[in-house]
């Protein structure tokens, strides 16, 4: 998969959703009354299931941040918060953010000076949230005056401390500009945007005008029902379910599905929802004229030769399994053979003129690997 050429239908749009290690840690009841109150602790997974507390490893919040997004086919990556002040840059390829502080929490202020100064660059944030999680409540740096980064004032949330860095009115709702970007909040619970339909509805429409504000009058925001990536002569594709239309994805051939055993070279494949295809693009792969070129094989494929009269290689797996492989072939083989200790082994091809690739089938034999030889007529070959 790692392709010099990469292609998909949302290059301009990049979004990401921020995860953070403390929504791990974040994982206990927090008891004000507690001595040890306000530490962070997740090392008691069982007393989940004796107090009756499951409702805490529920993962919600985060999938309302994200699902109502990709059930649209809009592209959507996690960020790791903690690197925000690990690595340089780290946010540079990313216009659009979206942060909730209601299931994990900023470890250090800093963090925010970093996200501050990439919203002032020309990013846009969308903040999450109604200041409701119990955890906002921790000893933290937050509401600690000899930590929070002013010895009179004390913050009843991380947001709060993150909206002053942004020199933003820490009470107002919706959309906010700072420097070249903007902060859109939207006041809500993130868990309640994967419970329900209006929930992801008001997400999504916080998220677009947040992408429509700052990418101007280019608008790529796109709203589709599958994800499709090619890499090279590989085609990705997935159609999903709960989505904008129960519509198939038509992709054109010709192409070999590498989910098929026999490799077949289809003209066609339509994706239903709830499908997926690992595809290869017979002509974006197809080598130089008179070129031999392996495709794909359920062998290890070694020492690929090709001479005048034919072309050889060596396929190593389990033994005795049957195997297969597709080539492209500049000429329809005459003869397959196996060698395998020495004694010759069946061998079946097919060829296919229109896709001009040959099907091998054979079997690896008890030594794990066999040599495969294909020869061609020179006057096939020369017509």
């Amino acid at each position: 998969m790692n392709q010099d050429n990469i292609e998909t239908e949302d290059e301009s749009l990049q979004v990401g959703v921020f995860i953070a290690d403390s929504a791990m840690f974040q994982r206990m009841k927090p008891e004000p009354e507690a001595p040890d109150a306000g530490k962070y602790d997740g090392t008691d997974p069982e007393a989940f299931q004796e107090d009756g507390d499951t409702e805490l490893l529920d993962f919600s919040p985060f999938y309302g941040l994200a699902l109502p997004l990709l059930k649209h086919g809009i592209p959507v990556r996690p960020v790791q918060l903690d690197n925000v002040r690990r690595y340089p840059h780290y946010l540079a390829p990313y216009r659009v953010l979206l942060l909730s502080y209601e299931f994990m929490k900023p470890e250090y202020s800093d963090i925010h000076f970093a996200l501050a100064q990439w919203v002032q660059d020309g990013g846009a944030l969308v903040y999450v949230g109604d200041d409701s999680d119990p955890y906002h409540n921790i000893r933290a740096w937050w509401n600690d005056d000899l930590r929070s980064g002013s010895s009179n004032q004390v913050y009843h949330s991380p947001r709060e401390h993150l909206f002053e860095q942004l020199g933003l009115e820490t009470k107002q709702q919706g959309i906010q500009h700072s420097g070249k970007g903007l902060v859109n909040w939207l006041c809500v619970h993130p868990a309640v945007c994967s419970s329900s339909k209006t929930g992801a509805d008001q997400l999504r429409q916080s998220v677009r005008e947040a992408v429509d504000k700052i990418y101007g009058s280019h608008k790529p925001w796109k709203s589709k029902n599958y994800f499709k990536i090619k890499r090279g002569p590989y085609i990705i594709a997935s159609v999903l379910e709960e989505s904008v239309s129960e519509e198939a994805l038509v992709i054109p051939g010709p192409v070999i599905d590498l989910f098929d055993p026999v490799l077949r070279v289809l003209q066609e494949v339509r994706l239903a929802p709830g499908e997926q295809a690992l595809l290869y693009d017979v002509t974006a792969g197809r080598p130089q004229h008179g070129k031999v070129k392996l495709i794909s094989a359920s062998s290890r494929i070694e020492n690929l030769t090709i001479t005048d009269a034919g072309f050889q290689f060596a396929a190593k797996g389990p033994a005795n399994l049957q195997a297969t492989a597709r080539l492209y072939c500049p000429a329809e083989p005459v003869a397959v053979c196996c060698m395998s200790r020495g004694e010759e082994a069946a061998a079946v091809w097919e060829w296919d003129p229109k896709s001009q690739t040959v099907l091998l089938r054979y079997e690896h034999g008890s030594e794990n690997e066999i040599k495969v030889q294909a020869s061609w007529s020179s006057e096939t070959l020369k017509a």
